[in-house]
């Protein structure tokens, strides 16, 4: 059947098919297998009149287009026209192709009729798109091609919770061809965060029904959608521009048409998506704001680590949802056990019919004492819309043995000294360190007196060099409102306090706010740490991420003037 294909494209674009006076017909395939699509053409010449298409059973029909052709002999200019249509094999059996009718100077004239064998497939039990195939459809003109091309948005739920996916799907339809097509306009997903899902490189066209008619079709574009406001959202038209192929009249023979170019833009439909508050019926106190459908593990990477040492905890979150927002919890330790910040891994499953994946927190811990060490139980909740409950499971106590460490026998015992001692006359024992300390202290003060200019010339100078690095180095953001800026704007404010206030950047929130002497400024900036987490990590909405800065920026500047003042 390859074979055929090939020959019946050559076959096709050669003048001397278009016979005077007669209706030539190609059929791409004389056998087929049933849900096949084959090929049938239909050239005639341009003194045939009253040209029509025959009515066509068994298979589904789409007019696949029309192409005009022209050609010169001994200086006279013949002109034919060929007519394609695609067909479909519905059911095995053997079908009649024609005849096509017209007529010649009054008289009627038909094409051949030409036989196809369809087989059955086992492997293709449907027999094709719902609604079946109508006989030949009406030329598409400048008129009416926006029927005969469009893209579809479409949500795989219009009703959902705040934090809930919503797979975003846009499709192409056709009934007619194209040169190029390309993206011109990006919706804007206003009020939702968003993930782009993977389309497999070998997705095909196929053949569906859309509003009772069939068309060629394709998905070309998949995205992930989590809303963050509650209430009627409205999900913005993506836009889409190229060049089509339509079917005109011919200037010069009026009952002929032609395929010519044209430049287009189109959009889709808008979708509009209703956001549900979450239920505020048995949620939990400490609801983590996590929305999905997940299974959560947690595991120790060794069980007998000695003291010092460090061992790690990883606690994984898998299954569908936006794993993006979920924020580091805090793991419940004993004393005694030194806790690092996690890191964090993710794995993503953009080419599933759900956006979700994985994401793993892998802690740091570093026992300090010998003995057997459990890490309690932990507790970890999250929203399932699809059940609509809040889900909260147990993770088990996790038991390690931590042995002593080495050297510390000895150090209990009290330090020791290698160093060598002299008998003094009255048989004390005196280091020799002992004898020499006033040579060194002589020898090393000028150098002490040196070092202690240096520090004090560069403390005078840091007060002006931190204001102009903090004037310079102050973020500011665009109108996005990214996850990752809210992430930024609290990581330098927090580093801000933190230089202003003089305390270490390990510290919590809390601590480096409570340095904050006037209420409201301490209130207002907790507000914005908290506001910057919530934008990143929690469908619950928040306040433009500039916005944030500015009131940020200016509480900074009060706290920076008032600490210049005290000193």
């Amino acid at each position: 059947m390859s074979m055929l294909r090939h020959i019946w494209l050559i076959l096709i674009c050669l003048p001397f098919l278009a016979v005077a006076q007669s209706i030539e017909v190609q059929v791409s395939a004389d056998r087929v297998e049933q849900g096949e699509t084959f090929l049938v053409t239909f050239t005639y010449d341009n003194k045939v009149k009253d040209f029509k298409l025959p009515g066509i059973q068994g298979f589904d029909v789409f007019n696949s287009g029309t192409s005009t052709n022209i050609y010169v002999a001994n200086g006279k200019v013949s002109k034919s026209t060929s007519q394609t249509l695609t067909l479909r094999a519905l059911t095995p059996g053997t079908f009649n192709i024609g005849p096509a009718t017209g007529s010649y100077q009054g008289k009627p004239i038909v094409s051949a009729v030409f036989k196809v064998v369809v087989e059955p497939n086992a492997s293709s039990p449907q027999q094709g798109p719902p609604g079946g195939g109508s006989g030949p459809e009406p030329q598409i003109t400048s008129a009416n091609w926006r029927d005969n091309i469009f893209v579809v948005a479409k949500a795989d739920k219009l009703k959902v919770f705040a934090g809930e996916a919503i797979t975003l799907t846009y499709t192409l339809y056709r009934r007619m061809d194209y040169r190029t097509l390309e993206l011109s306009k990006e919706p804007v997903f206003k009020g939702f965060l968003s993930e782009y899902m993977e389309v497999p490189e070998n997705e095909q066209e196929t053949y569906c029904s859309y509003k009772g008619r069939e068309y060629y079709c394709q998905t070309f574009r998949k995205i992930a959608l989590f809303p963050t406001q509650v209430g009627r959202m409205t999900v913005e038209p993506l836009s889409l521009k190229g060049v089509i192929l339509l079917e005109e009249q011919d200037p010069f023979f009026g009952m002929f048409s032609t395929t010519e170019p044209k430049a287009v833009s189109f959009s889709s439909n808008a979708v509009n998506i209703e956001v549900m508050p979450l239920p505020l019926e048995g949620q939990p106190q400490n609801f983590s704001g996590i929305v999905g459908e997940y299974e959560v593990s947690r595991s120790l990477n060794k069980r007998q680590v000695s003291a010092g040492q460090s061992v790690v905890m990883d606690l994984s979150i898998s299954g569908t949802g936006n794993i993006r927002a979920i924020s580091p919890p805090e793991i419940p330790v004993p004393s005694g056990v030194d806790v690092f910040e996690p890191e964090i891994n993710d794995s993503f499953l953009k080419a599933s019919p759900k956006f979700g994946g994985t994401r793993s927190f892998q802690y740091a811990l570093v026992p300090k004492k010998a003995g057997e060490l459990i890490l309690p139980s932990q507790e970890f909740n999250w929203f399932d819309p699809a059940k609509g409950t809040y889900v909260q499971v147990e993770l088990e106590a996790l038991a390690m043995q931590v042995s002593r460490e080495s050297g510390a026998e000895t150090a209990a015992e009290g330090p020791q000294s290698s160093e060598p001692i002299l008998q003094n006359k009255q048989g004390f024992k005196a280091p020799v360190v002992q004898k020499v300390w006033p040579f060194a202290l002589a020898g090393t003060l000028p150098f002490l007196a040196v070092f202690f200019l240096l520090f004090y010339y560069k403390r005078s100078k840091q007060p002006e060099q931190q204001k102009r690095s903090e004037e310079v180095s102050w973020p500011v953001f665009g109108s996005e409102n990214r996850p990752e800026d809210y992430l930024h704007l609290a990581r330098h404010l927090k580093a801000a306090l933190c230089q202003s206030l003089k305390w270490p950047e390990q510290s919590t929130d809390n601590v480096v706010l409570s340095a904050v002497n006037d209420q409201h400024t301490q209130e207002r900036l907790r507000y914005i740490l908290q506001a910057c987490e919530r934008a990143a990590y929690s469908p619950l909405p928040s306040e433009p991420v500039q916005q944030l800065s500015t009131q940020a920026q200016a509480l900074l500047q009060n706290i920076q003037s008032a600490q210049s003042k005290l000193s």
